[in-house]
């Protein structure tokens, strides 16, 4: 979060405590398209940084983690603690955070973040546009504010065609199972 989103969230939380203008106090300060650009930066400096060490990899693996929305973060815990059968074919590489072929290795490029508003129907949203190895590839991220901490979760992301195993709360919800 930068200065100046936090300085407004200290203000909106001094207007909560005052009485005064609660119901703007839920609003984000910063948008999601915002958040997701800071977000997707984070990710892909700690991809360049990760080595093989399993150290390493497991902080950046908690870090992403940690952006989820309580909920999926649940959903998350238990399919870590119940992984799929060995028998479950695999099928191509998923990257939770970069999506399909995002295998080490290769290179990612963010190409653009947008908020579309005809995705508003569906909550807070945007499209996250990546270059994986030349393959242009587009994620929609659903995300959710929480005005209390002053800050963005993700909701879900869409991988692909938008069936339930093309995201991630449906790949999660299946390993559940």
């Amino acid at each position: 979060m930068t200065r100046r989103g936090a300085l407004l969230c200290l203000m909106a939380s001094a207007m909560l405590m005052a009485g005064a203008a609660p119901a703007r106090a839920q609003e984000p300060v910063m948008s999601i398209e915002a958040w997701l650009r800071q977000f997707y930066g984070r990710q892909l400096q700690e991809r360049d940084r990760q080595t093989a060490d399993p150290a390493v990899a497991a902080a950046g693996f908690e870090a992403f983690r940690h952006n989820l929305a309580p909920d999926l973060q649940a959903l998350f815990d238990e399919g870590r603690d119940n992984p799929l059968p060995s028998d479950e074919p695999d099928g191509p590489i998923l990257n939770y955070v970069f999506g399909w072929g995002a295998m080490p290795g290769r290179k990612i490029k963010l190409v653009s973040i947008e908020e579309r508003g005809w995705w508003r129907s569906l909550g807070p949203s945007a499209v996250v546009t990546l270059d994986i190895a030349g393959q242009v590839r587009d994620l929609v991220i659903k995300g959710e504010y929480d005005g209390k901490l002053c800050r963005w979760f993700i909701a879900d992301i869409d991988y692909g065609s938008g069936g339930p195993d093309e995201t991630l709360r449906g790949r999660l919800e299946r390993v559940g199972e």
